[in-house]
C-alpha cells in the first residue's frame, strides 16, 4: 500500500528568519529522503510563493487523502541562538499528532537542538480544520555562524530523523511498507 503525505514549508524561499533559507532546505531534504522511501509527498507552494491561504490549504490537504499533514517553519520563540530549538504545535493534546510531535521534538533535540516541547494551539486554521493528523514543527538552527556545509549536514541529519519517525507511523496507520533498502544521504 502506498503512502502519502502533505509537506507545507510554509515559508517561500528567501524569506526565512533563519541564515541560509534553512527551512526550505530542510524541507526539500525530508521531501527527497521520504520520496526515496517510497512515500507520496504532497505540496501546494513553490520555492517563492505562497499560492494559498490557511483554510484553501486545509481544505486541498483533506481532498487529497493523506495520512499527515506536516509544516514546517521556523521558530520565533528560540531562546538560545547559539543551540537553536525545536518545538511543534498540534491542535490538542493527547491525540495522534501529539504523540507524533512529541517523538519527533524529542528525536531533534538530540542533535543538540533546546526542545521547547509541544503547544496546544486549538486556534491555528490548519490544525484545526484537517481532517488527518496535524503537526506544526518550528525549528531554529543554531546562529553561531556555521559554514554552509554544517547546515546542509545539519539539513540532512534532521529530514533523517523527522523520516525515521514518520515511516512508522506511516506504517501503523495504514499498513505502509517502505523500502528500508534503499539509502538515502549515504
Amino acid at each position: 500500500m502506498s503512502a502519502s503525505i502533505f509537506l507545507d514549508t510554509n515559508e517561500p524561499s528567501g524569506t526565512s528568519a533563519l541564515p541560509n533559507n534553512d527551512i526550505p532546505a530542510l524541507t526539500q531534504s525530508l521531501q527527497l529522503y521520504l520520496s526515496a522511501k517510497g512515500v507520496e509527498v504532497l505540496t501546494i507552494r513553490n520555492q517563492s510563493l505562497n499560492i494559498a491561504t490557511p483554510s484553501q490549504t486545509a481544505a486541498i490537504a483533506n481532498s487529497k487523502q493523506v495520512a499527515l499533514y506536516l509544516s514546517i517553519c521556523s521558530c520565533s520563540l528560540c531562546p538560545c541562538s547559539t543551540c537553536g530549538c525545536v518545538e511543534a504545535l498540534v491542535y490538542r493534546h493527547g491525540n495522534r499528532a501529539a504523540a507524533i510531535a512529541h517523538q519527533l521534538t524529542n528525536k531533534i533535540s538530540s542533535l543538540g537542538l533546546y526542545n521547547l516541547g509541544i503547544r496546544e494551539c486549538p486556534n491555528h486554521t490548519i490544525l484545526r480544520r484537517t481532517n488527518m493528523p496535524a503537526i506544526r514543527l518550528c525549528i531554529a538552527l543554531p546562529s553561531v555562524n556555521p559554514s554552509p556545509r554544517v547546515h546542509s549536514c545539519l539539513h540532512r541529519n534532521i529530514a533523517s530523523l523527522i523520516g525515521q519517525e514518520l515511516i512508522p507511523f506511516l506504517e501503523s496507520s495504514i499498513g505502509f511498507s517502505s523500502d528500508s533498502s534503499k539509502q538515502f544521504f549515504p
